[in-house]
């Protein structure tokens, strides 16, 4: 048990500190388990202090996290406009430019060699091309007339569930690929480029969210769906909020949290 305990950590976190933490939950007992599993969850929240050997990768790690949360964001932002209702929608489309924004901030530049750029090709391809091809499908089908308005409820939320799952591939995907792209593949961003990027993209998020809360909680009938929503939203910003915290303190041998 306590060694699955240590496994959820980050690999980086295990290879520094493991043999230490282990030692310390044999001698706490099965009493300390929960505060594992925080530190655990902790960890994954702030990539910007694992253990590594120059600030580039730590910066690489956070634009990883950063674009993972953000691409959250967004997806949870617009499940909300699936119910038909547009009151959301031009401050969300505006919260989507400024998110595409802080998105072009973050995200690591490719190395233009063509090692490099045959490698982010392929897993380009991989990631993308079937959630891509699914997309298209859904709408195919919606704008063929194949299902029509009138469809069953069964038939209209399997596609959207199709639709939406794809978009959620499709993000999560792209998320892997900047994750596991080393520095010999891409060139992570710079100090303040990853700051004002996290700061956009947490901006974004926060307005998403009060809008979404401020809409569950003025209309007539309690919205509970827009105030889901806009916790959720709520939680990624304060995560985001979190990392441009960090980010200034970088050293390269920043301690553990």
């Amino acid at each position: 048990m306590i060694a699955g305990l240590i496994r959820l950590y980050p690999k980086p976190w295990r290879e520094r500190w493991g043999e230490d933490l282990r030692e310390s939950v044999h001698a706490s007992g099965f009493r300390s388990w929960p505060n594992v599993l925080v530190g655990a969850v902790d960890m994954w929240l702030h990539p910007a202090v694992w253990p590594a050997r120059d600030d580039s990768r730590r910066l690489a790690r956070a634009a990883a996290m950063a674009i993972t949360v953000a691409g959250d964001g967004w997806f949870v932002a617009n499940l909300i406009t699936e119910d038909g209702d547009g009151r959301y929608l031009p401050v969300l489309r505006v919260c989507g430019a400024v998110l595409a924004v802080g998105l072009l901030l973050v995200a690591p530049r490719p190395r233009f060699d063509r090692v490099a750029l045959g490698v982010l090709l392929r897993r380009g391809v991989r990631g993308f091309v079937p959630p891509a091809v699914l997309i298209a499908g859904v709408v195919f089908l919606v704008h063929s007339g194949l299902v029509p308005a009138t469809a069953t409820p069964v038939l209209r939320y399997g596609v959207l569930g199709i639709w939406w799952g794809a978009w959620l591939a499709l993000a999560a995907n792209g998320c892997r690929i900047v994750a596991n792209a080393g520095p010999e593949i891409v060139i992570a961003p710079g100090h303040r480029r990853s700051i004002a990027g996290t700061a956009v993209l947490t901006a974004a998020t926060m307005v998403s969210a009060a809008v979404l809360i401020v809409f569950a909680i003025a209309t007539a009938e309690f919205d509970a769906a827009a105030a889901i929503c806009g916790a959720l939203l709520l939680a990624l910003a304060v995560t985001l909020a979190g990392a441009v915290w960090e980010l200034p303190a970088l050293t390269n041998d920043s301690p553990s949290r």
